[in-house]
This record gives C-alpha cells, sequence and structure tokens, in this order.
C-alpha cells in the first residue's frame, strides 16, 4: 500500500518539529491538505460540455466568453444551457448526463432575461412559460456590487448546481481595473467551481478594436480560466474563436439566429480589405520612412476617408501583417517604407 495522509500528516509534524522557527499551524494545515499523494486515484476532472467532441468545460474549472456589447455572447450562453440540458445544441452536447443551471443575469431587466429563460426552453424542447425544475435564474441588476458577490456565493450553498453561468463577473465588483478586486473575484471563482464541483462560465467584455479581455480583470480570468473564447459579430453571423483551452483546440464555430433561436453555420470568409498595397503606396507615396506608430495613424486617417474606420488597435495588426508579407520593410533605422516587390496575391492575404 501506498503512504496515505495520515502518514504524511506525521510526516509533515515532524519536519515542523525539526525547524528552528517553526510554521503556523494554519500554513502546515494547507500543506498537508494540498500535497499530491499518487499513490490514490487522481481522475482528469470530468467533462459537463464537449465542443465538437473535445473537452470545453468541466468540473471544478471555469470559463470566459469575451466579446464586445452586440455580439451575441448571451445567445452563445444560451447553446451551452441548451447542449447541457437537451444533450445535444449545435456542435455542443453534453458529456456526462444533465443535471441543475444556475443562470445569474446582472445587468439585464427582468423582460430580457425572461427572454433568455424561454430561449432555453425551447432548445431543451420545453413550453416557454413553464419553469424548467433543472434551472434557476436570478436576476441581479438593482443591487450593488457587493450583494451581487454574496447572492453568487451563497447561491451556490443553496442550488449546488452543476454548471453556472455568470453575466458577468466584471458587475460582482466596483472597479474592474482594480488590482485587489480583480485577484478576488478570480479567485472566488476558482474556490467555488472546486468547493461545489462545478463549471462557471462568466462574460467579460473586450477592448474595442481587439480582442483582449478588458481590464486586470479580464487579465486575471484569462490567466487561470479552462477555456476562453472571442465572440465576433461578422453582419448576422457570430463567430467564435478559441483564445485558450487546456486540452486540445476545438475548431472554431460560428452561429446565427434563427427564429429566436442560436444555430451553428459555417464560419464566414475573413472579410479582406481591398487594394492593400494601393492604400500603403499613397501613405508612403513621399518615400520617407516612417515609425510604426505614425503609418498606424496614417492606415486610420486613410481608411477612415474611404468610410471603412478602424480602431488604433486594428490599424497596427494592418500594418503588421503589410510588414509580414512584404507590402512594406522595416529600415534599420526602424522606420517602414514602401517595398519595391510586387505582390500578386495581396487579395488573399488575412487584413
Amino acid at each position: 500500500m501506498g503512504v496515505n495522509l495520515f502518514d504524511l500528516g506525521q510526516e509533515l509534524a515532524q519536519r515542523q518539529a525539526e525547524t528552528q522557527s517553526g510554521v503556523p499551524r494554519e500554513v502546515m494545515d494547507i500543506i498537508t491538505a494540498s500535497r499530491l499523494d499518487l499513490t490514490r486515484d487522481n481522475p482528469d476532472p470530468e467533462a459537463i460540455l464537449l465542443c465538437n467532441g473535445l473537452p470545453f468545460a468541466t468540473r471544478g474549472n471555469f470559463s470566459v466568453i469575451i466579446g464586445l456589447p452586440g455580439s451575441r455572447k448571451s445567445f452563445l450562453m444560451t447553446i451551452l444551457a441548451g447542449a447541457y440540458l437537451h444533450g445535444e445544441c449545435g456542435c455542443f452536447r453534453s458529456a456526462n448526463g444533465k443535471g441543475t443551471i444556475l443562470w445569474i443575469d446582472t445587468e439585464q431587466a427582468p423582460g430580457h432575461v425572461a427572454r433568455v429563460g424561454r430561449r432555453i426552453n425551447r432548445l431543451d424542447g420545453r413550453p416557454e412559460n413553464e419553469n424548467a425544475p433543472e434551472v434557476v435564474i436570478l436576476m441581479l441588476r438593482e443591487y450593488a456590487p457587493q450583494q451581487r458577490k454574496d447572492v453568487f456565493r451563497y447561491s451556490l450553498e443553496v442550488f449546488h448546481p452543476d454548471l453556472v453561468i455568470l453575466d458577468g463577473a466584471a458587475d460582482l465588483m466596483d472597479d474592474p481595473n482594480n488590482i485587489e478586486q480583480s485577484a478576488e473575484i478570480q479567485q472566488l471563482l476558482m474556490a467555488t467551481s472546486k468547493q461545489y464541483d462545478c463549471h462557471i462560465s462568466t462574460v467579460v467584455h473586450c477592448n474595442p478594436g481587439n480582442d483582449k479581455a478588458r481590464g486586470h480583470l479580464g487579465s486575471n480570468l484569462m490567466r487561470k480560466c479552462e477555456t476562453a473564447v472571442t465572440v465576433t459579430a461578422q453582419g448576422e453571423v457570430s463567430k467564435v474563436s478559441f483564445a485558450k483551452t487546456r486540452d486540445i483546440r476545438p475548431d472554431d464555430f460560428a452561429f446565427s439566429v434563427v427564429n429566436g433561436l442560436p444555430a451553428v453555420c459555417d464560419v464566414p470568409a475573413m472579410p479582406r480589405e481591398d487594394n492593400t498595397r494601393e492604400m500603403f503606396a499613397e501613405i508612403l507615396s513621399d518615400g520617407r520612412a516612417v515609425s510604426h506608430g505614425d503609418l498606424s495613424n496614417r492606415v486610420m486617417k486613410y481608411r477612415e476617408s474611404a468610410g471603412r474606420p478602424v480602431k488604433f488597435d486594428r490599424a497596427k495588426q494592418i500594418v503588421n501583417n503589410a510588414a509580414k508579407v512584404g507590402i512594406i520593410i522595416k529600415t534599420q533605422a526602424g522606420g517602414y517604407v514602401l517595398s519595391n516587390e510586387q505582390e500578386g496575391s495581396d487579395n488573399q492575404l488575412p487584413f
């Protein structure tokens, strides 16, 4: 037989006695409880949801859904809920049967939250006006951040859900850019998902102009989450891209809204920006080397005059892509000039 925890505790107690300064009892208790014992069975976390056959959400972990307002993040979350209740929805399916869902909305009025509830019922094949016993929806819009945080914590104790959808984590705190508060929310999600053996999926907004999660909260959650996806609206279709996974990364997918319900569809082709070389030829026509920042500003002005405005971060990406494919080149002094080489495939480049 392997060493049991009692034996490990005795060993640690002996080590404590051998130290000159001593170790606080509460710290030694944590060391004892957290030490890995490979003689015991240590199974992989149980999957709750699969995406294209690969793990998306497991017990004891949390995931992050990132997107701008209007990107249809809530519709994606209803896909998760529908798959867990009904067994399958689009490219998602329940891995080990269904359980209880706790949905916490922190920003919408009751009428809008009711739409979410009706969508979940329809995806599960249930009448719209019926309260599903497996689904608990809480509406916390009018409460203060500390009250929302308390309700979140204690509702897990009350309902013992298997899947928690928190829309959104930033509303549990006063300032998403506060370092201490962000660390506290991150720790709250990590601790409660483990304590209640559930999966928590939460929403954070992204920065305008890029797909990075906003603020210190977004950065903290991205570092510790199991899965992170970004949702980007492209007309009537929303594309879902995987930003982080701990296992094999599933393929990106897309969905549209059909008769009020999300439906997985083909991923739309990436829109291209025509006349890329012509744009740089015009804004670098004086032949002088231009710094990366100044060139990005010129791209912004050019695109604005063409009726296709972009943010500064997006303009920087366009400059970077143009440099990668040789439309522009970087001089030894650090500036950028137009390349003399001709590219025959500009229209296929991922700008």
